[in-house]
């Protein structure tokens, strides 16, 4: 199961998207839940969430702050953006910012679903190209002599 983080300043929102959401049909596990930025940093350092569910506005900065320091913690997660913000400077922020999804609120269950299961699926992908680099990294390791002696073989 990918695990995810909800951030959110509103307890009654963090509440309702545990509530709502069936996490396990989309093979995910809330870890966690966070109001402020810093709190949210603390539980990606313990917890090393897969997917983070994020407002824009929070206590101690933005979310784009928590973007920017996150990303360099677990560059491979995924975040998606839940915001009542829906002003186009905040969308555009968020698109350099990396984030995978901008859900404005109120979003129906079905978006947030769809979001996530997005998200989930490009970790997947991540994960599949980083196995896929690690299995001929270790061809090449172990083949290297042979490799340099068939080279070798064909340059004469």
């Amino acid at each position: 199961m990918l695990k995810i983080l909800l951030i959110d300043d509103e307890s009654i929102v963090r509440q309702g998207l545990r509530q709502s959401v069936d996490w396990s049909a989309l093979n995910l596990t809330v870890v966690g839940e966070a109001d402020s930025v810093s709190a949210a940093l603390n539980l990606a350092m313990s917890y090393r969430p897969d997917i983070f569910l994020c407002d824009i506005r929070l206590p101690g900065g933005d979310g784009f702050t928590f973007i920017d320091k996150v990303k360099k913690i677990l560059p491979h997660s995924q975040i998606i953006i839940l915001s009542g913000y829906g002003d186009q400077a905040y969308m555009l922020s968020a698109i350099r910012h990396g984030v995978c999804a901008y859900l404005l609120k109120p979003s129906s269950v079905s978006e947030i679903s769809e979001a996530l299961t997005k998200a989930s699926n490009l970790i997947y992908e991540q994960r599949s190209k980083d196995l896929d680099y690690q299995k001929s990294s270790q061809f090449l390791y172990e083949n290297t002599d042979t490799l340099k002696m068939h080279f070798f073989d064909k340059l004469l």
